[in-house]
């Protein structure tokens, strides 16, 4: 149901959808709505507490294994991978949500917004996953190698 009444309202056109001018106070009021009732307003506060520890987490990795570059390089992209989705997030989402009263309240530019939200958040997926790619890295490098003189078969 859903697939088909997204397909009534947006049309595709590559790899972006462009919402019909008509749709945007519906759209808006569904936002408004799922909004308020999603995050109940204590949602920033967890996420914050979250990346505090993240970064705290991360930053004494790389204290504890700054001996070991196999480890350290990975871990201190990792920290500069979560950096950079703090930045994008204090330099395009945060503006958009408080413009928006975290999307309860419409605005003019309501569209530009939205479409700024959403790459912005896009984009701190992908620097989110690049860091635990990092991590992953870390931790496979520190596994031990088995050289051994026969073949298992």
């Amino acid at each position: 149901m859903f697939e088909l009444n997204f397909a009534a309202r947006f049309r595709v056109d590559g790899a972006t959808q462009h919402p019909q001018p008509a749709d945007i106070s519906l759209q808006q009021s569904r936002l408004s709505r799922t909004s308020r009732a999603v995050t109940g307003g204590a949602e920033p506060a967890v996420s914050h507490a979250y990346t505090c520890f993240q970064l705290i987490a991360l930053v004494t990795t790389a204290y504890l294994v700054r001996r070991d570059r196999r480890v350290l390089v990975p871990t201190v992209l990792a920290i500069l991978f979560v950096l950079g989705a703090q930045v994008l997030f204090w330099t395009y989402t945060h503006p958009a949500n408080v413009a928006t009263a975290n999307w309860t309240v419409p605005t003019d530019d309501w569209a530009r917004l939205r479409r700024i939200w959403e790459y912005s958040h896009l984009a701190r997926a992908g620097l989110q996953a690049l860091a635990m790619t990092s991590l992953i890295i870390a931790v496979v490098s520190r596994l031990p190698t088995r050289r051994r003189g026969y073949h298992y078969y």
